[in-house]
């Protein structure tokens, strides 16, 4: 803020220089029109901008939500692919307890074979259609564990595009627990199978009976089982059609936000011209500022003009060692004064003006009750001439004071000349 002013005034000075015929060529707008139409686009400006930076801040809430609810979602699937891993455990051991308990019956009909020489062809048959029931619930469980790896498989493939409601969240950890629920009945099922076999001692048909009867139960759980993973397929396509829902809404907001970030460079690079403007208007008015108190003052070696700021020595205002003004500074102050009242006249009100005071002193100590160090004397002094200008009708919200002690020396030098140069009140007209 501090370096672009001196850009802006080598501008405006050569705007200042130019003939006095180019300005008279054609009637321009009046300084009131200027003035209300700038403000009017500055105004409007101000509330684009305003609602550009709402939506922005929406949309990046929104894609918060949406990545915290994914990352969520991560986490339930890779405890839901627990769940589906220990399923197919348990159904393993199933199928093994299952085989066990069938060999026992197939030894224990083996063993009477003696008294149930007549039933044994009935028992024969009985058993091919346990066989038969055996390899349709073997191929019932292979055509499960198929389902369930290819349902692992889908979950890891769509691991990273699952961007789905919690709802849909809740309704796949439900099904999961609904297949644990199912595969311990089913295991239920079948230790219920073994003990009746294990128990049966007097007919075999009764037990190859009760061994149907289990394997019915089974065939039925296992045709459950295959349409609750119909319908958690189903349940996943409709995932699926969320996420793309939901990526193509991401495309569009991601579309609209590189919109908005379009329209917000392009509001920068407005008000980036209007704030170049008023920066300049500002340097106009400092330079006819100084121009007017080089005028007033006169040519003086200890009240001069170094760059864009105006120099008092402070022997004109304060006597050594002192921050009372004296009867020959206030004089000087009261024609600085007046200049600095005629400009600020002219000075448009949007421009944010400050006229800055800053106290400096040498870089001998200085150790008195009043003042401690040099700290409290050059801002003792800035205060003094501040108080004094508003006394003088300046705005005082127009003015402020600074104390800089013996840190910004104007010469290097160690002797009465270099200790004087650096005694000073600088005045710098600047924007707020």
């Amino acid at each position: 803020m501090a370096s672009s002013p001196h850009v802006v005034h080598v501008a405006l000075l050569a705007l200042l220089c130019a003939p006095a015929a180019a300005q008279e060529a054609a009637p321009s707008p009046t300084y009131g029109d200027v003035k209300q139409r700038l403000q009017q686009r500055l105004e409007q400006d101000a509330r684009s901008s305003s609602v550009l930076q709402q939506s922005i801040d929406l949309l990046e809430e929104q894609v918060r939500q949406a990545v915290e609810a994914i990352e969520a979602m991560r986490a339930e699937n890779d405890a839901l692919r627990q769940v589906v891993s220990s399923l197919e455990g348990e159904m393993a051991t199933v199928s093994a307890e299952r085989a066990e308990a069938l060999r026992g019956v197939q030894a224990r009909l083996a063993a009477t074979s003696g008294e149930l020489d007549r039933e044994r062809e009935d028992a024969g048959r009985r058993e091919s259609e346990l066989d038969a029931r055996i390899r349709e619930l073997a191929e019932a469980l292979s055509l499960e564990r198929t389902g369930a790896e290819k349902l692992r498989s889908e979950l890891e493939t769509t691991r990273s595009e699952l961007k789905a409601t919690l709802v849909s969240r809740d309704a796949a950890l439900a099904e999961g627990e609904k297949l644990r629920a199912d595969g311990a009945a089913a295991r239920s099922q079948l230790e219920v199978l073994a003990a009746v076999a294990a128990e049966e001692r007097g007919s075999a048909v009764t037990k190859l009976a009760e061994a149907r009867d289990a394997l019915d139960r089974e065939r039925t759980a296992a045709a459950d089982a295959r349409q609750r993973l119909d319908l958690l397929n189903r349940q996943i396509a409709a995932l699926r059609e969320q996420i793309a829902a939901l990526n193509e809404a991401l495309g569009a907001s991601e579309a609209a936000n590189r919109e908005q970030k379009v329209a917000i460079a392009d509001l920068g690079s407005r008000l980036n011209q209007a704030l170049a403007g008023r920066v300049a208007e500002l340097a106009r008015y400092r330079s006819e500022f100084l121009g007017r108190l080089r005028i007033a003052l006169g040519e003086r070696s200890d009240v001069r003009i170094v760059g864009e700021r105006f120099v008092f020595q402070s022997e004109v205002l304060f006597a050594s060692g002192e921050a009372d003004l004296n009867a020959h500074g206030r004089e000087e102050l009261q024609r600085f004064a007046t200049t600095l009242k005629e400009v600020a006249a002219a000075i448009p009100p949007e421009l944010d003006w400050v006229l800055r005071v800053d106290g400096h002193t040498d870089r001998r100590p200085i150790s008195t009750p009043r003042f401690p160090s040099n700290w409290e004397l050059s801002t003792a002094r800035a205060i003094s001439v501040v108080r004094f200008l508003a006394e003088e009708g300046v705005p005082p919200e127009r003015l402020a004071a600074t104390g800089f002690a013996d840190n910004h020396p104007l010469d290097s030098r160690e002797d009465e000349i270099g200790y004087r140069r650096n005694r000073r009140i600088e005045f710098l007209l600047t924007q707020r």
